[in-house]
């Protein structure tokens, strides 16, 4: 009789579960018009942009302060398609290519600030800190590093902020050198013709000119000065009034230049020349260097696969080659911004000296060398891509863990509570 029962109670199970196979096909095309859309479904234009972060933000903005964003870098967005697909977009640059400078604008990667004869202004970096910028200035942001400024000419003044045990590092590019502050307060300012002076107020820096293998160590409260060609002179004890020293010697430097442009264009088109023979061996061996650490990081996946006792040489060879490649990377890239550079200082002059100027053979060669310059630079522009810093998306979902079922306690073993501040409290007002 049992045995009846049961089969009865299956066959009913069966015919039940039949009907629902037949209506879930009718419920499923029936709430599909009605079901949000998911993220695969979503249009082209669905995806809310994330705008990227500033780099720096203007403060203090006196006299006659323009933005330059005409080299700002695109910004790469993932965008859905209607059919599922991942499509990459541009944002291009808003707003005005040329703008006056007002408080609270942000600078993004490539936007550059000029400051006139009676202009001043502060970058508030978003780390803390800041960058003020002297008068008849440029600065850009860098689109090779993080943490980099371009200076073609000009005074910076840092005050850096430099919270916990760290110390906060700023890379700052010139036509003869690329200085890396590490401290607080540091001076760095470039003439018209490419010379440069670096002054440490607290702090130390460093210097990689074009003429020096090792980078020169700067002690806290000193001075140096490089010339165009990047020669480096002697370490001198820092001025009392730093800035005014230096706009004084900027404006010597200008002076300088104005009597003989035909000169200073010389020496740049001398050492572009110089750089450009460089620059192509340098970026042929940090490809060869990626290229061999690929090699052999595939190489170490597939024999530790494998359990190969040679993967601990692979691993040593590894670390060599990494080093090496960072190497080729800070002179590769030195010396790429040297070459940006010294093209930009040739056309500051050109345009101080007006239409018509007699520059001499040196003009005519740098014009000549801008198409491998341009070539260059797309070049590195490839190997050094930097993209814009953006905000993280909030998280939507349960946290780690969360919902997870709670085991049963093990058989045999008793469960201790966790004391809390209370019921601590409480023990020891019953021990007393």
């Amino acid at each position: 009789m049992r045995w009846l029962v049961a089969v009865l109670i299956l066959s009913t199970a069966g015919c039940s579960s039949g009907k629902e196979r037949e209506r879930r096909p009718r419920e499923r095309d029936g709430a599909a018009a009605t079901r949000a859309p998911t993220k695969r479904t979503r249009d082209a234009g669905a995806p809310e942009p994330r705008t990227p972060l500033p780099e720096a933000v203007l403060a203090s903005v006196q006299g006659g302060v323009e933005v330059d964003r005409r080299g700002r870098v695109v910004v790469p967005r993932r965008r859905l398609g209607a059919d599922g697909g991942v499509r990459e977009a541009a944002q291009p640059p808003q707003g005005e290519a040329q703008v006056r400078a007002a408080n609270d604008m942000e600078l993004l990667i490539g936007d550059a600030v000029a400051t006139g004869a009676d202009g001043t202004v502060e970058l508030r970096l978003p780390e803390e800190g800041s960058i003020a910028v002297g008068p008849d200035s440029v600065i850009r942001v860098s689109r090779f590093g993080v943490n980099e400024m371009l200076l073609p000419r000009g005074r910076l003044h840092t005050k850096l902020v430099t919270p916990g045990r760290g110390r906060r590092v700023l890379k700052v590019g010139a036509p003869a050198a690329l200085v890396t502050i590490a401290g607080t307060q540091a001076v760095v300012a470039v003439a018209d013709d490419g010379s440069m002076r670096v002054v440490a107020i607290t702090g130390g820096a460093k210097i990689r000119t074009a003429g020096s293998a090792e980078p020169i160590e700067l002690e806290q409260g000193k001075m140096i000065e490089v010339d165009a060609e990047g020669a480096a002179g002697r370490v001198v004890d820092a001025p009392a009034d730093v800035d005014a020293q230096t706009d004084s010697w900027l404006a010597g430097r200008r002076e300088v230049v104005a009597r003989d442009p035909a000169k200073t264009v010389r020496v740049l088109a001398k050492r572009l020349d110089v750089d450009l023979g460089k620059v192509g061996p340098a970026l042929d061996e940090l490809e060869a260097r990626r290229t061999r650490n690929r090699e052999i990081l595939k190489r170490s996946s597939e024999a530790r696969a494998k359990r190969d006792p040679q993967v601990a040489k692979m691993q040593q060879e590894l670390v060599e080659n990494s080093r090496a490649l960072v190497e080729s990377t800070d002179l590769a890239r030195s010396t790429v911004l040297r070459i940006l550079l010294r093209l930009e200082s040739f056309q500051s002059i050109r345009a101080r000296a007006g239409e018509g100027a007699a520059l001499g053979p040196g003009a005519t060669q740098i014009d000549e060398l801008t198409p491998r310059i341009g070539e260059i630079q797309k070049r590195a522009e490839s190997q050094f891509r930097r993209f814009p810093k953006r905000p993280r998306r909030p998280r939507t979902g349960p946290t780690p863990g969360h919902g997870l079922p709670k085991l049963p306690p093990i058989k045999g073993q008793t469960q201790i509570p966790r004391p809390t501040p209370e019921g601590a409290a409480h023990q020891s007002g019953e021990s007393e």
